[in-house]
């Protein structure tokens, strides 16, 4: 046997160490150009073996000797285990020089590998975010950037940075959109696409406000007449997973009952929306400040909590006398199912003073309209599982949305189906 190898291999019987996947996949122009070369001269380096036969390198030699049907040439790796991703790293950076942009793409996939990697081997090799960074010698807040583009970007995208067409901080903003717009910019080509993003705010663009116009404004072809548009259960929401499909919600606006009693269902609530949720589906929450510490410690194990709006109330003040404040506003909680992929927009929210017709906890019509444009699309699903009297229903039907209502109470929701019952086509975009 060659004396640069310790032993010859099958293909089919390698089996790699999870470090072996710090670096991204060659490009095929790039592997076909080492295909070419182990076919006319041989494989020339051996891959690398630990102590229990792992591969730690080698990914695209053992892929071109397999369509080539040559054995693969190994060499055992004589270091610590420790030290396996460092080495790696090391190895792979100095046969393929990357840029900065790339150095950060690869130091982010370090610190998604310690998430991923066998539990057993994480206490002695962990990679730090931090550490990632210093080993591929690039700023910490630039693999923040990456990770967020590998964690939340399409493959497009991804792919994009990776082969360094497309600048880190522009693929980071695009990678805050919802995957269809990421699609579609990507299918402009990397010219048009700097030039959407070469202001310093992506959102600021002529081009994104279009987009976003079309986006909030325009009735899908496919969204059905108002009369079939909604779907109404007079349950208890407790029990709403047993007859609502996983991933299946848009956004989630409802006003739980008082947390004074009622605490338990704000976690059965944020439960119940890390259930139903899309990707990236908003669960908005109105509520009184006087318990916000404990219904954010019940719902945060559950789904991720996003930001406050001030949901503004004209009219009387109501008087908090155990708090010496006058409340003129209410917390809306915004929470997200993963990362929240919504638009921009203040965090206050006014609303028109309007008297309660249908239920003594009613909410303003002009609010709830508001909720409902900011926090969903056209076309989308938007369910209530307090739903009262329906008013965030009939919100959101009127305006495009498809509804669920969830109440247990038979008066109330006797109320919301008389009221979305006598809905007509004609109402449309904006009426409340």
């Amino acid at each position: 046997m060659n004396k640069q190898f310790d032993s010859i291999i099958d293909p089919d019987d390698v089996i790699f160490h999870w470090a072996a996947n710090a670096l991204p996949s060659m490009s095929e122009g790039e592997f076909q150009e080492l295909k070419s070369n182990i076919k006319e001269h041989g494989q020339l380096e051996a891959i690398l073996i630990t102590s229990d036969g792992r591969a730690i390198d080698g990914r695209h030699r053992v892929k071109a000797c397999a369509e080539l049907g040559l054995q693969v040439k190994a060499r055992n790796y004589e270091g610590s285990d420790e030290s396996i991703l460092e080495f790696v790293v090391w190895l792979n950076l100095k046969r393929r020089p990357l840029n900065d942009c790339q150095r950060t793409m690869v130091a982010a996939r370090l610190t998604d590998l310690i998430v991923r990697r066998p539990p057993n081997t994480r206490q002695n090799s962990g990679v730090s975010l931090d550490e990632a960074a210093s080993t591929l010698r690039v700023a910490t807040c630039f693999v923040e950037e990456a990770a967020k583009v590998g964690s939340d970007g399409v493959e497009e995208l991804v792919s994009a940075v990776v082969a360094g067409d497309i600048p880190r901080s522009v693929a980071s903003e695009i990678a805050s959109l919802p995957p269809e717009e990421q699609l579609d910019i990507m299918a402009c080509g990397e010219r048009a696409i700097l030039r959407i993003t070469r202001e310093s705010s992506f959102q600021k663009t002529d081009a994104y406000r279009d987009a976003l116009s079309h986006r909030k404004y325009s009735v899908p072809e496919d969204l059905p007449p108002i009369t079939a548009r909604y779907e109404l259960h007079n349950r208890d929401m407790t029990q709403a997973t047993e007859f609502i499909e996983p991933g299946t919600v848009d956004a989630i606006v409802t006003e739980p009952p008082s947390p004074r009693n009622h605490l338990a269902l704000y976690k059965e609530l944020a439960v119940f929306a890390a259930h139903s949720l899309v990707k990236g589906g908003r669960l908005i929450v109105l509520c009184g400040q006087a318990f916000m510490p404990e219904i954010l410690a019940v719902m945060t194990p559950h789904i991720k909590y996003q930001w406050t709006v001030a949901y503004y109330m004209p009219g009387d003040d109501l008087p908090l006398p155990h708090k010496r404040f006058r409340s003129r506003w209410k917390p809306v909680l915004v929470f997200a199912k993963g990362t929240y992929r919504g638009d921009f927009h203040t965090d206050i929210l006014p609303s028109e003073h309007e008297q309660k017709r249908h239920h003594e906890y009613e909410q303003s019509q002009s609010g709830c309209l508001q909720l409902v444009d900011r926090f969903s699309d056209p076309g989308q699903v938007v369910l209530d599982p307090f739903m009262g009297s329906g008013t965030a229903g009939v919100v959101a039907v009127k305006n495009h949305r498809r509804f669920i209502g969830i109440e247990i109470d038979p008066r109330a929701y006797s109320t919301a189906f008389s009221r979305l019952s006598e809905l007509k086509e004609r109402d449309g975009y904006g009426a409340v």
